[in-house]
């Protein structure tokens, strides 16, 4: 039987790194080269959550694909800022 190859986050709202990390790391445990992670009913994300969550990607990207679902537009809209920040950040940096 193939493995679950999606994860369901299972609290309402992400505060910090670490909780993104966690994330990280059951992606990476999964066997399968795509992973769906489902953020059914979460409401928020931190600012700290998002940026991380964005580094996660980075690093498992690479190896696997993987595919957000069900984003609230409050938890998309955080992680647009983040992304934003980025850029303006490695745009000033390059310059």
């Amino acid at each position: 039987m193939p493995k679950q190859n999606t994860i369901k986050l299972n609290k309402t709202a992400f505060f910090d790194r670490s909780q993104a990390q966690e994330v990280g790391e059951a992606i990476r445990q999964i066997n399968s080269s795509k992973i769906i992670v489902d953020f059914f009913g979460v409401d928020f994300i931190s600012r700290a959550f998002a940026d991380e969550w964005l580094n996660v990607l980075g690093k498992v990207t690479s190896k696997k694909t993987v595919t957000t679902r069900n984003l609230k537009p409050d938890v998309k809209k955080m992680i647009q800022i983040v992304r934003k920040k980025r850029r303006k950040i490695n745009k000033q940096v390059s310059d």
